[in-house]
């Protein structure tokens, strides 16, 4: 924040963030990792200069909604601070104005003209499924650049970037005018949501949970307390030897109608939302096991929220292995 706030890159900054912490009902701003061993909340923050939130990072152990809330406000009380020396840092340096690009109006009405009924047909057409919609405004698209790259004098990422500007717009505008999403959900609507479990006897637990076109499948195992994950990284990090639970998400290409590897090393996106539903799922889980758990999170198929949907199946599977907290 405090380089882009110096530099003459546009953005609608500053911002601030915090580590936030809670140890015997006492808030500890960027609490030391032997102070966050004893926490109870692990909050980051980042706050803009109007003092609204921009972005939460959470877990906690089972923390009340009021202290929660308190939590929220006390961070930014602490940000605000740390915008002012952001900003008295930045005065201090010249400033270089730099306008963003912008897109052509003359074109933006071109497309919009060629394409707009076509666009708003299959937004409007709530049999389409997330892959159907996608293949039909790439087609749209293909016939519009071949139209246009034969009139006009300009180059493919131009027009490619100026009709994604006007899809998006319609899209926006749609939502906006009509108040209902593409698949046809109002605002307030949640998707379908199917739930099993004991999908396979020989495990000690799986569940599969399913929201929309969001599928993922969650099993347990236990085993011996001496295959508890170590690493030296990890106890570096978080000043534990062991670990005696893990949340293993796999997010295979074949989730998005894509080809590819399935298996190997873990991509950032996988180790991300792994830790991310982790964070969720731990506090739930008893603290003294005579073993360890782990859960595997295959991601079947994805149209958004595949983490959440993990942390939906992790606690089917747990609860229909018997070993959870309430």
């Amino acid at each position: 924040s405090a380089s882009l706030a110096t530099s003459d890159i546009p953005w609608n900054g500053p911002i601030a963030a915090v580590r936030i912490g809670s140890i015997d009902g006492q808030f500890i701003m960027n609490p030391t990792r032997q102070q966050m061993q004893k926490s109870d909340l692990n909050l980051v923050v980042s706050v803009n200069p109007k003092g609204h939130l921009v972005m939460i990072d959470a877990s906690a152990n089972r923390l009340s909604d009021e202290k929660f809330f308190s939590a929220l406000e006390y961070s930014i009380e602490c940000c605000l601070p740390i915008i002012d020396q952001i900003k008295n840092l930045s005065n201090k340096t010249k400033r270089t104005n730099i306008e963003l690009q912008k897109f052509d109006n003359t074109l933006v009405d071109k497309i919009t003209i060629l394409c707009y009924d076509r666009i708003l047909k299959v937004f409007t057409n709530f049999t389409l499924d997330k892959i159907a919609r996608d293949t039909a405004i790439t087609a749209i698209r293909q016939d519009i650049l071949n139209e246009l790259l034969l009139k006009e004098e300009i180059s493919l990422t131009n027009l490619s970037d100026t009709f994604t500007y006007v899809v998006k717009k319609i899209f926006r505008n749609l939502i906006f005018e009509k108040s209902h999403r593409c698949d046809g959900r109002s605002f307030d609507q949640l998707r379908s949501i199917n739930c099993k479990i004991n999908l396979y006897q020989p495990l000690h637990g799986s569940a599969l949970f399913q929201r929309g076109q969001t599928q993922v499948l969650c099993t347990v195992a236990f085993d011996a307390l001496d295959s508890q994950y170590r690493n030296n990284d990890f106890v570096w990090r978080t000043g534990y030897k062991r670990k005696p639970f893990i949340l293993h998400y796999e997010f295979p290409p074949y989730a998005t109608n894509e080809i590819g590897r399935a298996y190997g090393r873990a991509d950032r996106r996988e180790l991300g939302h792994g830790a991310l539903a982790e964070k969720a799922v731990e506090p739930i889980v008893p603290n003294e096991l005579p073993f360890m758990i782990r859960l595997t999170s295959e991601v079947l198929e994805s149209n958004g929220s595949s983490s959440m949907a993990t942390v939906c199946a992790a606690s089917l599977a747990l609860m229909e292995a018997g070993k959870i907290r309430y």
